[in-house]
């Protein structure tokens, strides 16, 4: 009978020791592409020929917050140096575990082009400041004419965020 204890307390601690302290294992992460292709005459990413990078543009514990009502990401300082040198029109991929909640065109601010068919995202701050990085339906913003699938507020990404106390109203 004791074995069986012993046996039983042994399992609970080796499952109990694998779980993550940001949110029982979620990983909220943002990728760049190592390749894609844009639908012909349309600013929106084919998704049957998107391939991950290797590793995370901006990591899980790059990520400080993120506002629902604003769409916008609260990013630690220090990720601005990764937008400054990004080109326009880069695409993302925000992923919950490596699976791709939505993908997003990079359109800083002094593209002058549209983009009407994507969730776009752009970065605002400095070296020593939070970066902000806000996702907007269309390019130039709302009311643009965007004709996107508005994944932004995804049931799994907010259950991640909520998950890790890094969702704010």
């Amino acid at each position: 009978m004791k074995n069986i204890y012993l046996l039983i307390a042994c399992f609970c601690l080796s499952t109990f020791s694998s779980c993550s302290k940001d949110g029982v294992g979620t990983q909220v992460e943002i990728y760049l592409l190592k390749s894609f292709e844009l639908v012909p005459g349309k600013c929106q990413v084919n998704t049957s020929t998107t391939v991950l990078e290797d590793q995370p543009f901006i990591s899980n514990s790059d990520i400080k917050k993120y506002s629902r009502l604003q769409h916008e990401f609260t990013l630690a300082p220090g990720t601005w140096q990764k937008f400054f040198h990004l080109k326009g029109r880069e695409v993302f991929a925000v992923t919950v575990n490596k699976k791709v909640i939505y993908y997003a065109v990079h359109m800083p601010i002094y593209l002058s082009s549209t983009c009407f068919e994507s969730i776009t995202m752009r970065a605002f701050g400095g070296n020593d400041t939070d970066v902000k990085l806000t996702a907007a339906l269309g390019y130039p913003g709302q009311g643009s004419g965007a004709t996107v699938n508005d994944e932004r507020n995804n049931n799994t990404l907010i259950n991640a965020l909520r998950s890790q106390g890094k969702l704010r109203p």
